[in-house]
């Protein structure tokens, strides 16, 4: 139920169609891999699963009429680092983007190039993404998430708590109440109903969508003869 509910935010948001063809470049033991396959499922549309690179991504979106694509910010800055036509992501409705903090001139770069973006704010806890917004050359310098419809935030000495039919049911041994919030370990605020994510109060560190404990690399580093 939680990954369902999740899709239907996300056809809320995107207004899939049964001619959208999805292309998921993301690990399907992650999260936002995972989700992906579902929605093509619950809204039958077709999805297309590949390894992520440049030369794999040309050829698809040469061959197919590609129309949704998820990405970490990571292959975005793959991308932009290359050279590739003006006119790639012609059929592309969003390229929607999560799974790490986003780098502002990361997104004023993809927007120079109009590269259709939509911003995730989301976690494995709450069966993907619940907040976001499309990013046009117009509001690029806006920080802020729309929070989805029936997802309540609220932010307590600056920690963002979600409650949402998303969420979890708890970790392993520690279930949640069905009416209980989700304390996260991201930092923000709201500002005219929207939520604007400032950065995280543990030591992790998310790259490429994986999660990398600082202290941990901090220690392992410290057992070099050289350091």
């Amino acid at each position: 139920n939680n990954i369902f509910t999740s899709a239907e935010k996300w056809n809320e948001e995107i207004h899939f169609n049964k001619n959208d063809v999805y292309l998921n470049m993301l690990s399907i033991d992650h999260i936002g891999g995972l989700s992906i396959f579902f929605r093509a499922l619950y809204y039958n549309f077709t999805m297309i699963i590949a390894s992520f690179s440049n030369k794999n991504l040309y050829k698809l979106l040469d061959e197919e009429r590609i129309t949704l694509i998820s990405m970490v910010p990571t292959m975005l800055y793959v991308i932009l680092e290359d050279k590739f036509s003006q006119d790639l992501f012609n059929t592309v409705r969003y390229i929607i983007l999560g799974g790490a903090a986003m780098d502002v001139n990361l997104i004023k770069r993809a927007c120079s190039f109009d590269i259709p973006l939509y911003l995730s704010y989301g976690m494995t806890e709450t069966s993907s993404g619940i907040a976001g917004r499309k990013v046009t050359i117009n509001n690029m310098d806006s920080y802020s998430y729309k929070v989805f419809d029936g997802v309540d935030i609220i932010v307590d000495k600056s920690k963002i708590i979600i409650k949402s039919s998303t969420l979890m049911k708890g970790y392993f041994g520690d279930v949640l109440n069905k009416d209980e919030y989700f304390v996260t370990s991201d930092l923000g605020y709201i500002n005219d109903d929207k939520l604007i994510v400032k950065g995280r109060s543990d030591d992790v560190i998310i790259s490429g969508g994986e999660n990398f404990s600082s202290s941990y690399i901090e220690n392992e580093i410290c057992k070099l003869k050289e350091v």
